[in-house]
């Protein structure tokens, strides 16, 4: 059985928070308690359609299948999209990178940041 679109985002936006496939599955069976938890090949699927579309819907819902015409616009508009999501990629590891510096930090001082802002 397909995934709802619901379960989709679901599924998406809980890997983005955590970056844990198993926390995913465990939330996903806390979420849909009725549905059988999607197997790790489902959820990779998911995400992976998501880095590379931007969503994990089904945009093709409906449509003959047929390809859209090739031309140098759109060819260009891909990649203005493609270089705009290895931008926000890139803006997400460095953000990542940062609370992970600042976790480190804040553990090694006990807790404390005040007096430390410049």
């Amino acid at each position: 059985m397909q995934l709802t679109q619901d379960q989709r985002v679901f599924v998406v936006s809980k890997w983005l928070r955590s970056g844990s496939l198993q926390q995913v599955a465990d939330q996903f069976r806390e979420r849909f308690p009725d549905r059988n938890v999607p197997a790790k090949s489902t959820i990779l699927k998911n995400i992976k359609k998501y880095q590379r579309e931007g969503t994990s819907l089904n945009v093709n819902k409906g449509r003959s299948g047929r390809r859209t015409a090739r031309s140098d616009e759109n060819i260009r508009i891909v990649a203005a999209v493609e270089d705009l999501r290895g931008q926000r990629d890139i803006i997400r590891d460095a953000v990542r990178a940062m609370r992970s510096m600042a976790d480190i930090w804040i553990e090694r001082n006990g807790g404390h940041v005040e007096g430390h802002w410049g």
